[in-house]
């Protein structure tokens, strides 16, 4: 008897203990918006830094520096089509506000995405604490999204306001949701479907969405968090708007992706996308318990014919046991469940499944399903502290091994950001990850070619193309160099080779315009007038208005004795600019050629009145002055050519006039 009493008052002590705990954990934080204010603060300081970055060549020159859509905010234009392959009108409007505000400045541009995350930030707080009921669940799980290092790519990147926007909409909306399940008042279902609308009109990975929203019934029926009971037909109707929504849109971002060529362009079987679909999966998982390795191109294996690496098919038997043990947890509780679907129904749809692009997976789908698996490590970290089982040193060595680790993630992420710098330090970290990613070799060569570090630019080039034999644009990029390198030949061959790729950049000839013309100057210098009037030819093709082509071709012409063509051209280059001497001096030439010495004698003059130091004209002019009998003048006309170190109008003087 005295046994029993002892027992049960052993039992009510731990029960009073567990309370006591329990309590302690939660008054700990008795007002939470300090602490998220402290949360927001601290990510905002790990990414102060990239306020004084600017833009990098990976789609902010396509979405900024070159679009003309976001240099004036017409809605017809933004809403009306599809830019790089994607259709995110309102991404597009704040670009174009963006733009009115800050123009080239980058800086305003990374102020917003980081703005942007710290919203986000706050709204994960928001809708966890009333998915959980729990402030300090809510806390540790904003915490993480706000500090991880698989976010910076989405925040970092301008590119990538699409990302940080879309997510600031989808929590909205998300929120929106919860309290109408809670307060069952319509405007608050109205709001989420707004809401919603914007977030698919920010980017197309919203579509997710719909699913989360059921997802999230089934999880909290039968808790005081929303106003039902059970699952019914009107709790899946109120989600049709949603679906139909959805569907719309994802058939918009598939032909969107079709307009530039990115969608299936892996030459790749449906069973061996399900194998590399399962990797990423848990790629995906992995990278957030452990972010080491970061890139902002993660590129599919190399491997021979249709054999994939061995190692691959061990992710499918991963995947497989992790759905075993996500469905078994339910046995339990539905935590597990819930955060696990949560991740998976948003990064579902970029498992490449439908390939899209050329890389296997990438940090920025992260962003919002990140958010699932940071709910569940904050709800087992609560679970941990509150259990009145952990002794105080063992409860003090796991909030200095969490610690540890908030500190580890926010490390990463503080050095990551220095790679948004420019664009050569964020290239180089992609080949260091990986050396063997043409457009990383291609994209780092532009930047070298922006920064007229040529030599770099064409080693890089090469690269890509010994990499990638059939990329156009690498070749079309090399072939820039060679023209800022004056290698015009090589500059031409590696244009024809884009050109014979994608007929496309034939659309760009005009630009090689003078690598045309300097290299036919070359051939002129070489005595090679074949291939010299070829290439005036092909400038005067290209550039109808390039007078130098037009007097070449004549010098060319009035030597195979095509007079009449000869001075057409002349004539042609005289009427584009009156005022280059070069013009008048050979017409003048050819009329010398004829015996019309007075009508060269004119030409000489205009030329002499354009360039007052024109040696030749002077000494031509004297020659065609001698031939009028004019020995007087033709004298002084070669003692002028001669003072101006004119060599032959001297020797011609001493000859003629002494």
């Amino acid at each position: 008897m005295r046994d029993k009493k002892l027992t049960e008052k052993n039992k009510q002590k731990n029960i009073s203990k567990t309370a006591v705990n329990t309590r302690e954990i939660k008054t700990a934080i008795q007002n939470p918006f300090f602490y998220i204010s402290i949360i927001l603060l601290i990510s905002l300081l790990l990414y102060i830094r990239v306020f004084w970055y600017g833009f990098i060549n990976w789609d902010d020159d396509m979405y900024i520096l070159n679009n003309p859509i976001v240099k004036s905010i017409s809605l017809k234009n933004i809403f009306s089509g599809y830019i790089l392959g994607n259709y995110h009108p309102i991404t597009i409007l704040v670009y174009a506000i963006e733009f009115y505000f800050f123009e080239l400045n980058a800086s305003g541009y990374h102020v917003i995405n980081v703005l942007l995350h710290l919203l986000n930030t706050f709204l994960v707080f928001t809708v966890f604490k009333h998915i959980s009921g729990n402030n300090i669940i809510a806390l540790i799980t904003s915490l993480l999204f706000g500090i991880h290092p698989v976010h910076v790519e989405s925040v970092a990147w301008i590119a990538e306001l699409k990302d940080v926007l879309y997510t600031f909409f989808f929590l909205l909306a998300y929120f929106s949701y919860l309290i109408y399940k809670k307060a069952r008042k319509k405007i608050y279902y109205l709001l989420s479907f707004i809401f919603f609308s914007f977030s698919i009109l920010s980017k197309a990975m919203a579509v997710s969405f719909p699913l989360i929203l059921i997802l999230t019934d089934y999880y909290l029926v039968n808790k005081n968090l929303i106003n039902e009971k059970n699952i019914t037909f009107r709790n899946i109707l109120e989600k049709v708007p949603f679906f139909l929504l959805a569907l719309i849109f994802g058939f918009i971002a598939i032909e969107a992706q079709k307009t530039i060529g990115a969608a299936d362009v892996l030459p790749f079987s449906l069973g061996q996308r399900l194998v590399f679909a399962t990797y990423s999966y848990v790629m995906y998982l992995i990278k957030l318990i452990l972010p080491l390795g970061l890139s902002a191109y993660y590129a599919y294996p190399s491997f021979n014919g249709n054999i994939i690496p061995t190692y691959y098919y061990s992710y499918v038997f991963i995947f497989i046991v992790l759905l075993v043990l996500i469905f078994l947890s339910l046995k339990k509780n539905k935590i597990i469940f819930f955060s696990m679907l949560f991740f998976t129904l948003n990064i579902l749809f970029v498992l490449q499944i439908k390939s899209v692009g050329g890389a296997i997976m990438a940090d920025r789908y992260n962003y919002v399903a990140s958010i699932g698996i940071f709910y569940l490590i904050s709800s087992g970290v609560y679970y941990i502290l509150s259990k009145s089982s952990i002794k105080k040193i063992k409860r003090t060595i796991f909030i200095s091994f969490f610690s540890g680790i908030i500190i580890f993630y926010s490390y990463l992420t503080f050095t990551r950001i220095a790679l948004w710098e420019n664009s050569i330090v964020f290239w180089n970290d992609v080949i260091t990850k990986n050396d063997n990613i043409p457009i990383a070799y291609q994209n780092r060569g532009m930047a070298y070619m922006q920064a007229r570090k040529y030599d770099e630019a064409l080693r890089d080039m090469n690269k890509a193309v010994r990499l990638s034999p059939g990329f156009a644009t690498a070749y079309y990029n090399k072939a820039l160099v060679h023209m800022y390198l004056e290698q015009y030949n090589e500059s031409i061959s590696s244009f024809n080779k884009a050109v014979s790729i994608n007929p496309i950049f034939k659309n760009q000839e005009k630009t090689f315009t003078i690598a045309y013309y300097n290299r036919g100057t070359i051939f002129l210098n070489q005595n090679k007038m074949d291939a010299a009037y070829s290439d005036f030819c092909k400038v005067i093709t290209l550039d109808s208005n390039y007078t130098e082509a037009y007097v070449n071709r004549g010098n060319i012409l009035r030597d195979r004795q095509l007079s009449s063509e000869a001075l057409a051209d002349y004539d042609k280059a005289i009427q584009l600019n009156p005022l280059f001497s070069k013009s008048y001096f050979n017409r003048g030439n050819l009329f010398l050629g004829q015996k019309k010495f007075g009508e060269a004698i004119a030409d000489y003059d205009k030329a002499i009145e354009l360039t007052p130091d024109y040696a030749k004209a002077f000494y031509n002019k004297g020659n065609a002055e001698y031939f009028l009998g004019k020995r007087q003048l033709a004298c002084k006309s070669w003692q002028k050519a001669s003072l101006l170190g004119f060599n032959e109008a001297e020797a011609q003087y001493k000859k003629a006039c002494n």
